[in-house]
């Protein structure tokens, strides 16, 4: 192995080397596992080794052992974990990530009496230093967009990330759930939603405001009364959402239906992959706490939870009239509208219908249109 000169120093009497490159298969009774390092790494292959400071320099052509990975060199450190659960993670395969870089593995995992899942991580020397009070461990799942296509990291599977802080030194780290990790950053605001069903939002998805992702959706919980979405906004984002911001979901698909016939709005391609919640920008008022989750745009602007239509008038007769839910609503042969529901009533039956969306009257119009109407009938 050649060591350029620069670096020879480097190499000590006491140095270990261990390989971190190719491709480690792991065949068992619970099916097979395949871990692939880095691209560069996996292309052109990768050896690591320490170089302790009590050690003399190397001598050239001196004869080292390669071991298999960082845990078989016995050269890492031991870092205590309180980890959320063991989905995902096995002992010596799930790696520890820093710059793109393995810097340590997961060495042991345990399931303790009490239920909690602890375990236990052989880091390598060289990231010690960056191990402190304010450091974070983030689990990472592996998560298929068209803004990062990376297979690689499909096929590594769950990984924990370091993340460098301040502070004294530390060798224990309590690890949030992957949707949560977010948490860990500090000011972040949390929201509550709340919507009359799930609309396919779930944990992990994204918070997008103007195109561009500002927070993710914690947790879902069903009540009696619906849905609720626990939702984190990130510091340098928090002073975009105000009092009379809206959150909108962000479909794939919308589906219009009216008298003009259906209408489908499709979202981007990123969009389809990644879902989420949808902010429309407010500006008055502070952060609320707790806001309404509306199922399109237009419901929104209309302030309506509900699936139907937001009604415009309510009209009532003695006898059923010749119309039914979605017979059209005609001004001199003009389509302005629809019927939306059909109630019986004791005395009467009443029908109430919107105008059409996109040419919505004003007050003033919808009084114009009525008293022509009259004037028509009396003549």
């Amino acid at each position: 192995m050649l060591i350029e000169r620069r670096f020879t120093n480097l190499v000590k009497k006491e140095s270990r080397f261990w390989n971190v490159s190719g491709v480690k298969a792991d065949v068992s009774l619970s099916g097979a596992k395949v871990q692939l390092d880095s691209l560069s790494a996996l292309v052109n292959g990768a050896i690591a080794f320490d170089s302790p400071d009590d050690s003399p320099q190397a001598q050239q052509n001196t004869d080292y052992h390669l071991y298999e990975d960082l845990a078989h060199s016995q050269r890492g450190v031991v870092v205590k974990l309180d980890l959320p659960d063991g989905a995902g993670l096995k002992a010596g395969s799930t790696p520890l990530m820093y710059q793109g870089l393995e810097v340590g593995q997961l060495s042991k995992l345990n399931l303790n009496g009490d239920g909690k899942v602890t375990g236990e991580m052989t880091v390598d020397p060289s990231v010690v230093s960056l191990l402190r009070e304010k450091t974070l461990i983030q689990m990472k799942k592996p998560k298929i967009s068209l803004d990062n296509p990376s297979v690689s990291a499909l096929l590594t599977g769950t990984t924990f990330e370091l993340v460098p802080g301040e502070g004294e030194p530390r060798n224990q780290f309590a690890v949030l759930p992957a949707d949560k990790s977010i948490l860990e950053e500090p000011d972040v605001a949390t929201v509550t939603l709340t919507a009359p069903e799930s609309y396919g939002i779930d944990a992990g998805q994204p918070l997008i405001l103007h195109g561009v992702q500002i927070g993710q959706v914690l947790e879902r919980k069903l009540n009696a009364d619906g849905v609720t979405f626990q939702v984190a906004v990130m510091p340098e984002y928090r002073s975009l959402v105000r009092g009379d911001s809206k959150f909108v979901v962000n479909s794939r698909i919308d589906v219009k239906v009216g008298i003009d016939g259906v209408e489908f709005l499709g979202a981007s391609a990123s969009e389809w992959v990644s879902g989420g919640i949808r902010v429309i920008p407010g500006d008055k008022g502070a952060m609320q706490s707790r806001y309404p989750l509306y199922a399109n745009q237009e419901k929104a602007l209309e302030n309506s939870m509900s699936d139907l239509p937001t009604t415009t008038l309510t009209l009532s007769a003695e006898t059923l009239p010749d119309v039914q839910a979605g017979s059209v609503v005609l001004y001199r042969k003009f389509a302005v509208g629809e019927i939306i529901t059909v109630q019986p009533r004791k005395n009467a039956f009443g029908d109430q219908y919107p105008y059409q969306a996109g040419i919505s009257p004003s007050a003033d119009q919808q009084q114009r249109v009525l008293g022509r109407g009259r004037r028509e009938s009396a003549a």
